[in-house]
């Protein structure tokens, strides 16, 4: 993907869905954990009396410079870097979408502009979208 983003080949849209191995591996990310956590946190006395949840939207996963040095060598985490993650409640537990947009001013850690790729292909901004579904923890 960074080659196609850097070229500018490849779509400039990408789903992802849950049975991808960048899916699967973002799941047990730090930034997801933590939307997770902050998620069963805000509904715990909702979950414990069968109330109606409330949705985690545009949480800022984080990433910076210990966001990448716990990356390590993880190419998918290193790709991805920062992203927005919304958690929804579904008839099948809670839905994760987590929206990355690949910049040349992400990659620069905010020090450079970006583009889209009707401006300019080459590191033109692309949109990846990850999304799976897990069934709801109790809280005890």
């Amino acid at each position: 993907m960074t080659e196609q983003w850097a070229s500018g080949t490849g779509p400039e849209v990408r789903h992802f869905g849950p049975l991808s191995p960048i899916t699967q591996e973002l799941r047990e990310s730090p930034g997801v954990e933590r939307a997770r956590e902050l998620f069963y946190n805000k509904n715990a006395d909702n979950i414990a009396k069968g109330r109606g949840l409330e949705d985690v939207t545009d949480y800022d996963m984080g990433f910076g410079l210990s966001g990448l040095v716990s990356a390590g060598t993880n190419p998918g985490r290193q790709f991805i870097g920062n992203a927005r993650i919304d958690i929804r409640p579904v008839a099948s537990g809670i839905e994760f979408t987590v929206t990355n947009p690949t910049s040349l001013h992400s990659a620069g850690y905010h020090s450079l502009p970006s583009w889209s790729r009707s401006f300019l292909r080459q590191f033109g901004t692309v949109t990846q979208t990850y999304t799976w579904t897990e069934p709801l923890k109790s809280v005890h």
